[in-house]
């Protein structure tokens, strides 16, 4: 009997544990990253040995001169982007973000480069990130809206032909491949992810089990649960993994094979469901969302490649460089 009480006081603890995941380990409204800092001092993720380097380069970006675009979400969010023009622009790239992270910081070296290849720079502040409104992060689910939202925006103001590739890490690799079976207006060449997850579930289910220690169940159905109350969403009706299976737009994967925030094994999940044009490069010896720095020189070769095999018929993709706007 002793045993039996034993068993039920652990698993009503387990209950809870399960519930307060489900509740803080989606809601980071409350946690947005408005200050300075780009990374807190007690961090252990893979980026920290460049954080000197990341830091430099994610406030020479915030000083080049750029214009704040604003839209309104399907659920009535006020939603933020920052877009970065260059002369004589041959396409636009749009920048997603990872959970609880920043554009600047997650594309602080990409800016740059990209301008100077000759490509504007949409940079997206996710629902309950930065400047955008929301509470909760909702894994893609409901960010690939917004991202279809953004695109017609630019589609919009640069025309219908206008070149868009998306460029996304980590959670914000998620939403891109999530919006890819989606009907987009505007001239989608490409996809870039780099560290993303193949579904939803998947990587609540790793976090519980990696990083609390947890058995994954019930508490996966717990956050399921809550985000079918709380958000109106279904953890398992969307994920990258469906969404690649109907696409026609070209992928390029990238994956650390040390990643233990997005396991490899979901990167490689997501590209074999690609039903388009795919490449996938594993990255040896690298972490979540550190491809760039650990291989610069093949980072930059393959993405260049990319654009060029994906650009349209007829264009050039030139690698001579091109004057970007002034600091402010």
């Amino acid at each position: 009997m002793v045993f039996v009480w034993i068993f039920l006081v652990l698993l009503g603890l387990y209950v809870i544990a399960s519930a307060v995941f489900a509740v803080l380990g989606i809601r980071y409204g409350f946690l947005r990253t408005l200050h300075t800092e780009y990374f807190s001092n007690t961090g252990t993720s893979a980026r920290h040995p460049f954080r000197e380097r990341i830091e430099r380069d994610a406030l020479a970006v915030s000083d080049l001169l750029h214009e704040d675009r604003y839209l309104t979400s399907f659920d009535g969010l006020r939603l933020h982007a920052a877009l970065f023009r260059t002369a004589y622009a041959k396409g636009l790239i749009v920048c997603v973000h990872g959970f609880h992270s920043r554009a600047d910081k997650d594309f602080a070296p990409l800016v740059p480069f990209y301008l100077e290849q000759g490509y504007h720079v949409l940079l997206v502040d996710q629902r309950a990130h930065m400047e955008s409104e929301g509470w909760y992060a909702a894994y893609g689910v409901l960010e690939r809206n917004d991202l279809r939202d953004w695109i017609a925006d630019c589609a919009a103001q640069f025309g219908s032909t206008f070149p868009i590739w998306l460029h996304g890490e980590s959670m914000g690799a998620a939403t891109c491949m999530s919006v890819a079976d989606l009907p987009l207006m505007g001239n989608v060449r490409g996809i870039i992810e780099d560290s993303g997850f193949d579904t939803p579930s998947n990587e609540v289910r790793y976090t519980f089990c990696k990083n609390f220690r947890f058995p994954p169940y019930p508490g996966v159905w717990f956050v399921a649960l809550f985000c079918r109350l709380r958000l109106r969403m279904p953890l398992y009706g969307v994920s990258a993994k469906r969404a690649l299976q109907r696409t026609r737009i070209p992928c390029l994967f990238i994956h650390g094979d040390a990643d233990d925030i997005v396991p490899l094994f979901s990167g490689v999940s997501a590209y074999a469901a690609c039903a388009s044009d795919k490449e996938l490069w594993v990255v040896p010896k690298t972490g979540h969302c550190a491809a760039y720095y650990t291989a610069e020189a093949e980072y930059r070769s393959r993405l260049l490649a990319f654009l060029n095999r994906t650009r349209p018929a007829g264009s050039a993709l030139s690698t001579e460089r091109k004057p970007t706007l002034p600091t402010s």
